[in-house]
């Protein structure tokens, strides 16, 4: 929940929605999990399930499970390398989070989660 601060939107901005700030593309991506009984073709399959904290996790998982990498090679995929993929896209996650104005933000987020959890 780095990208919305700790917390948990139940609303879409444009075209990013519920506590993860996901986009219809990264749904996409993710296999379009959609809410019990729900239709992916169905118009407002994906802002449901983005707005419901426990579908949008079921999109987050779903995307991780088919990009996630151990971007910073440090012999271990956890977290960091979590955030990196998320940030710095599927194709190329390597760059250092410390290093993109948007990396800096989820970092600095990231440790007041910690601390706020």
């Amino acid at each position: 929940m780095a990208p919305t601060r700790c917390s948990a939107p139940k609303r879409c901005f444009g075209d990013f929605c519920g506590p993860f700030n996901l986009s219809k593309d990264y749904w996409l991506d993710a296999g379009q999990p959609t809410l019990l009984n729900n239709d992916p073709e169905r118009k407002g399959a994906f802002e449901d399930c983005a707005k419901d904290y426990e579908c949008a996790k079921t999109i987050v998982a779903g995307y991780l499970e088919k990009f996630v990498t151990d971007c910073n090679n440090d012999g271990v995929i956890d977290c960091l390398d979590h955030m990196m993929v998320n940030a710095n896209g599927r194709y190329d996650c390597s760059t250092p989070l410390e290093t993109t104005t948007v990396g800096r933000r989820w970092l600095a987020a990231y440790e007041k989660c910690k601390v706020d959890l």
